[in-house]
């Protein structure tokens, strides 16, 4: 059965992990024998385009994160930047040089053909194509997660199931949170940049304001649920908001349909300090 990986892990009175998984569907694993790696430029550490039975997918491994090698989009530049700060590394680019790593060591394990077990389940952030996740075996019956995170090329952290061996989800993650507490006593792959005195300060600091950010959101989604809108707002709803009155309620309510606030501006009785306090509670939906 399928379940959300466990998105935060825990140090003495610190929260670790920040960012959310979306949840997927549960399915019957399905077998890709004799699969190949395509080389793509989507390509990363942890998910890649791959040939098989005639197909090509893209697939993202359960239950492991290798660094960002891709900074597209702001989101990606957020994730890069916790996934330092997780690693211990105030060098953010440094994370950018490990992914690489990261794909080059994946491309290597995958040179010959592998086993690809798959439920179809979508992964979220495909950019080019669906993205789906899947557990690798490489050609030797290797785990390409477990070799990721052993070589400290990955962390234990992202969207888990029960393995095609039939091992339980958090049986499986707590072997791979085993595997990188060692890669990071040797000092493995991105484990080598990190500097143990400043980790645990650093992933405390990156929760902090992760937090301030999630509640900076749910304000904002509950001042937006909260505020009028004045293509359907009522003639009583609009003559409560400070500064209207019944009087520029009856003339916003003449002068419908809006494409922008801006347009109260040309609402007779509408000032820029009216329009400046009153649009604080008004919005377009």
């Amino acid at each position: 059965m399928m379940a959300s990986r466990k998105m935060c892990r825990f140090l003495p009175g610190v929260l670790l992990g920040v960012l959310t998984v979306l949840p997927v569907q549960a399915g019957e694993l399905q077998v890709l024998d004799h699969a190949r790696l395509v080389e793509h430029p989507v390509n990363d550490g942890d998910s890649f385009m791959v040939e098989a039975g005639g197909q090509t997918y893209h697939f993202r491994l359960y239950f492991v994160d290798a660094p960002e090698l891709h900074i597209n989009t702001e989101y990606d530049a957020r994730r890069a930047r916790e996934q330092a700060y997780f690693f211990g590394i105030r060098d953010i680019p440094e994370i950018i040089r490990y992914g690489e790593e990261a794909r080059r060591f994946t491309r290597s394990v995958l040179d010959k053909p592998f086993t690809v077990y798959t439920a179809f389940a979508r992964s979220p952030g495909g950019r080019h194509s669906h993205r789906y996740y899947a557990f690798i075996r490489t050609s030797g019956g290797e785990d390409l997660a477990e070799l990721l995170v052993r070589n400290g090329l990955a962390r234990s952290y992202g969207v888990d199931r029960e393995t095609p061996e039939g091992v339980h989800s958090e049986d499986m993650s707590s072997l791979l949170d085993r595997y990188e507490d060692e890669a990071l006593a040797r000092g493995v792959g991105v484990w080598s940049e990190t500097d143990p005195a400043q980790l645990k300060a650093m992933r405390a600091e990156m929760a902090r304001e992760e937090n301030e950010l999630r509640e900076l959101h749910a304000y904002s989604d509950h001042r937006e649920k909260s505020l009028y809108d004045i293509n359907s707002a009522t003639a009583e709803q609009l003559s409560a908001v400070p500064g209207i009155g019944g009087v520029l309620a009856s003339r916003i309510l003449a002068h419908r349909p809006y494409d922008d606030l801006g347009d109260l501006r040309d609402i007779p009785g509408i000032g820029p300090v009216t329009y400046q306090r009153i649009t604080h509670y008004l919005t377009i939906r």
